[in-house]
């Protein structure tokens, strides 16, 4: 088991000349709650994990007339927590001698034994993320750091199996001698 990481609610500012980049926490909208409980976003499509940011609940910093921003966002840093990392592990074995020097071992080892969904963290950028998939995760724990999405690793990876978070995995019995 592992808390949720902190999230903060960043704005990214473009100057102009698209030269230079300035990223700084979001403004707060007051009477906007800044997460949401919700199964089904706007666009009726089902929303990972029941939780997400509120794009409506941030803004921009205020901007000189020039457009330089005059200040960091009001928005906390590490202020919101939503997914944390929930997975049930388990091994048991019994070992039997048959003959002289001949052993079964029999052993289960089972990886996320509930199967349960662990979600990674959501898109928090506030300027250049999609409202409709602003605040939310787009990817299981185990797929976002480290493995793949198909469960096949790759160069440097493991596979999703032996990530936290990956899917329900049981491996059988072994004979020795």
């Amino acid at each position: 088991m592992q808390s949720a990481s902190p999230i903060t609610a960043t704005y990214t500012n473009t100057t102009d000349d698209n030269v230079n980049q300035y990223l700084s926490n979001a403004d707060l909208v007051s009477g906007q709650p800044a997460i949401l409980n919700e199964h089904v976003g706007s666009s009726g499509k089902l929303i990972p994990g029941g939780k997400l940011l509120n794009w409506a609940a941030f803004t921009s910093p205020p901007v000189d007339s020039n457009g330089d921003q005059l200040r960091n966002g009001d928005s906390p840093t590490n202020g919101y927590r939503l997914f944390g990392l929930r997975e049930w592990d388990l091994a048991a074995s019994r070992s039997w001698e048959l003959w002289r020097g001949l052993n079964l071992n029999f052993r289960v080892d089972a990886f996320n034994l509930l199967n349960t969904a662990n979600f990674a963290n959501v898109l928090s950028t506030w300027a250049t993320t999609n409202p409709t998939t602003f605040g939310q995760s787009l990817a299981t724990y185990a797929s976002a750091f480290g493995g793949t999405a198909s469960g096949f690793g790759t160069a440097g990876s493991q596979l999703n199996v032996f990530q936290n978070g990956g899917p329900r995995e049981l491996q059988l019995m072994k004979l020795k001698f």
